[in-house]
């Protein structure tokens, strides 16, 4: 079998091979040279191209390419983290989207003429693992006065094998630079190439050690689970990029999630919101419950003063200190909310009735559901799941953002706590609501005055015949 997979393999190579050299000479035409221009190619992961970072700076700062215009042919993946964090060092950015490029004719025909459109004095390609359908293929059409590459190594990466089948390619490439012993020893360990002979940089002046002047400018955090604990967490790195405009911060999250954790964000060029397959295998993985720490610890049912202990741990960790040390610290800025507020009506309650993922509110789902329409019967109600006829945040397809929108034009909150619900606890619905009511089995979340915890429906109905409202 693995004899089959070896054959087919190579099959597949050499049918590739065929079709892109067509293309490759369909797509060539020589260019006249720009002078004082630099092609940087970087079409790796996210975590290669944080590291890669400093490189670019180094060579827009120094004395001998400060004149030079740079352009960055880059992996899309990454394309808003270099255009936020890059673009005073980078003079173009040309944007390649791997899986078409590998896959599709035309786009790959397209993406060539639009690469190769100019010539560059120099063309730098400093991955250490070099790609052959990828960066070389591009290298080898492109019209440079000089070619750099690193002699490191040509994996069939394409065929997912190693050292058995490297494709021969020193004619198109000018130069190979040999990558420092560290980097042998540690790939992540010293990430540039030794460009003393190359570009002529030093490599004093730009290598650093992972761990160490990275990770005083890097954080990158992942959570696999809910979107709430993922919420939770952007809160705190809300707080941390805002005190620290000098760090990036890059979290890892479920596709479906980053949308509505992006809107939270907006407004910070340094904090970014990634689709998880992207994340780095160094990213830290700041899951409540990662290695039981939620389970194991004696506050757990305690919102405040374990996620409080959470993040003082996790602050330890990434040697800031915690922005987080009050209950009134967990609620989200509703400012952010109040413009997409005025697109919507007015209720007297939101009903937060979507079902929860983690066992927050175990029973009580069909009485919450037959209370609802009591309540609809003397007040005007909107709800997160849909009850009947009444109206719903699902008939108008609004986003989490959305609904904390509409939550602020509602006099009264009575919510299970789910994920949905964090970004109704706002700083506008703290102030202003007339009552939040929680309904949870265990977990006491308590972050203002007007917030009240309840266990079950029939604890709540009783509140409220009470209270006469």
């Amino acid at each position: 079998m693995k004899q089959v997979k070896l054959i087919l393999k190579f099959v597949d190579f050499y049918i590739r091979f065929f079709l892109y050299g067509i293309i490759n000479k369909i797509a060539y035409n020589k260019q006249s040279i720009s002078e004082k221009s630099i092609l940087l190619i970087r079409l790796d992961a996210i975590g290669d191209y944080i590291l890669f970072r400093n490189f670019i700076e180094i060579i827009k700062k120094n004395e001998k390419y400060k004149d030079y215009k740079i352009t960055l042919l880059g992996n899309e993946v990454w394309k808003e983290i270099a255009q936020k964090l890059d673009s005073e060092f980078i003079d173009d950015f040309i944007w390649l989207n791997r899986r078409k490029f590998n896959k599709n004719l035309i786009y790959r025909y397209r993406k060539l003429k639009e690469i190769i459109k100019k010539g560059y004095e120099i063309v730098v390609n400093p991955t250490y693992s070099r790609e052959f359908y990828y960066s070389d293929i591009i290298v080898k059409v492109l019209t440079a006065k000089e070619k750099i590459g690193s002699e490191g190594s040509l994996l069939a990466v394409a065929l997912g094998i190693t050292n058995i089948f490297v494709i021969p390619n020193a004619n198109y490439f000018g130069r190979f630079l040999p990558y420092l012993k560290e980097i042998c020893e540690n790939y992540h360990g010293i990430y540039h190439l030794d460009m003393d002979g190359g570009l002529g940089l030093k490599p004093s002046s730009f290598v650093f050690k992972f761990g160490e002047n990275f990770s005083k400018t890097n954080v990158f955090t992942h959570i696999r689970y809910n979107f709430g604990d993922n919420a939770t967490h952007l809160q705190y790195l809300r707080m941390l990029a805002s005190k620290h405009p000098e760090i990036a911060f890059f979290h890892f999250t479920k596709k479906d999630y980053i949308n509505d954790l992006k809107f939270y964000v907006s407004g910070l060029s340094n904090l970014f919101v990634l689709d998880l397959f992207y994340c780095p295998e160094f990213s830290l993985d700041v899951w409540k419950n990662a290695d039981q720490f939620w389970f194991k610890h004696s506050k757990r049912l305690n919102f405040v003063e374990f996620y409080i202990d959470f993040f003082d741990k996790l602050s330890a960790k990434i040697g800031l200190e915690n922005p987080i040390k009050h209950k009134e610290d967990f609620i989200f800025d509703g400012g952010l909310f109040l413009d997409r507020a005025k697109d919507f009506p007015d209720y007297d309650w939101f009903i937060m009735n979507s079902l929860p993922l983690s066992n927050q509110f175990k029973s009580g789902i069909a009485e919450l559901d037959e209370f609802c329409v009591k309540l609809s019967k003397r007040f005007s109600v909107i709800t997160t799941r849909k009850i009947r006829d009444i109206p719903c945040t699902t008939d108008y397809g609004m986003s989490m953002p959305d609904i904390a929108a509409q939550s602020i034009n509602c006099g009264f909150h009575l919510m299970i706590s789910t994920g949905p619900s964090w970004f109704v606890l706002n700083t506008i619905n703290c102030e202003r609501s007339k009552g939040i009511f929680l309904l949870l089995d265990h977990e006491e979340v308590i972050f203002s005055e007007n917030m009240k915890v309840f266990r079950s429906v029939k604890e709540f109905e009783a509140f409220f015949i009470n209270s006469k409202f």
